[in-house]
């Protein structure tokens, strides 16, 4: 009982450096940014880590404006995927590609590998209408109008 508690205290010593110190406590990383045409808001692509016990999850958050890089802005999430346990590859980054294209500044369309497992694929925010694309990439998508973080 004694040395469970003590390895308890260790750990959540050891967590609260970490989150001290470290940018990527939430298992948050950027991969891209892509702003709307007027720049009135931005789609950023991230990838988020969940634990040990489930694949890497490309994710797309809406942002007003430009992003300035901080994690509680990526809370309006409208799309979520993953490679599916490996069935689909991933890109330099760990997760499957997914390619961001501004229309409009009211139309936004993205575009990913038909196989991926698709777990959020938001329609509408507001006035913005989002529209998906399956496509098989003879190469890994890229997203277009990226400025990387």
């Amino acid at each position: 009982m004694l040395v469970a508690l003590l390895v308890s205290l260790i750990v959540g010593a050891v967590r609260s450096v970490f989150w001290l110190f470290t940018d990527d406590v939430s298992g948050k990383s950027v991969i891209s940014v892509a702003p709307s045409p007027s720049r009135s808001r931005s789609v950023i692509l991230f990838k988020n880590d969940c634990g040990a016990t489930s694949a890497f999850s490309i994710q797309a958050a809406l942002v007003e404006g430009v992003f300035a890089g901080g994690r509680s802005e990526l809370s309006d999430v409208v799309f979520v995927a993953d490679s599916d346990h490996g069935k689909v590859p991933v890109g330099d980054t760990g997760v499957p590609d997914l390619r961001v294209d501004w229309v409009t500044d009211d139309s936004l369309r993205l575009t990913h590998h038909p196989e991926v497992r698709v777990f959020r694929a938001e329609k509408r925010r507001g006035r913005l209408s989002i529209d998906y694309r399956r496509e098989t990439p003879g190469a890994h998508l890229k997203a277009s109008s990226t400025a990387t973080d």
